[in-house]
C-alpha cells in the first residue's frame, strides 16, 4: 500500500544513516575485493587503450586464465546492478499501478512524466553499467566498451 504522507514517520534518521552506512561499506567492500583480484593477475601488455582501468579491460591484459576471477567479477556486479535494478522495476510496478487509479487525466499525465523521465535516467544508468560489467572478457569489444564507459561515467 502507497502511503507517501508516511514517509518521514518511515524514514527516520536511524533508517536513512543505517542504508548510507551499508551502502558505503558495500562499495568499500566490492571495491577492495575487485582491486585485490586484479592485483594477483599478472598483466602482460603495457598499452591501455581505454579512459581508465575498467576491469574487463585489466582482464584483457592478463597472462593467465581469468575464469575464476570473471566469474567472481561476474556474481558481484549482478549482486550490485541486478538487485537494486529489480527493486526500482518493482516500485515502479507500484506506481504505476498507483498512477492507473487517478481519475484525472492532467493528474496522470504529471505523474507519469514525472516517472518516466526518472526511469529514463535510471534505464540509462543500469542499462550502460550492465552492458559494461556483466559481460564475458572475451565478447569484450574495445571501442564500444570506450563508448559504454564513458557514458556510464557521465
Amino acid at each position: 500500500v502507497c502511503r507517501p504522507l508516511h514517509y518521514t514517520s518511515i524514514m527516520h534518521p536511524l533508517l536513512c544513516h543505517t542504508l548510507a552506512i551499508s551502502s558505503w561499506v558495500g562499495g568499500l567492500v566490492n571495491s577492495l575485493t575487485q582491486t585485490s583480484l586484479i592485483m594477483t593477475i599478472p598483466l602482460c601488455g603495457h598499452h591501455l587503450n581505454h579512459f581508465y582501468c575498467e576491469m574487463l579491460v585489466l582482464l584483457k591484459l592478463a597472462c593467465e586464465d581469468t575464469g575464476g576471477t570473471e566469474a567472481n567479477l561476474f556474481v558481484a556486479g549482478a549482486i550490485i546492478l541486478v538487485c537494486p535494478v529489480a527493486l526500482i522495476l518493482g516500485t515502479y510496478a507500484h506506481i504505476a499501478h498507483a498512477v492507473l487509479k487517478i481519475k484525472s487525466r492532467a493528474g496522470r499525465r504529471k505523474a507519469l512524466g514525472t516517472c518516466g523521465s526518472h526511469l529514463t535516467v535510471v534505464s540509462l544508468f543500469y542499462g550502460s553499467a550492465m552492458y559494461t560489467y556483466l559481460q564475458p572478457v572475451h565478447m569484450y569489444s574495445g571501442s564500444e566498451g570506450k563508448f559504454a564507459a564513458l557514458f556510464y561515467t557521465i
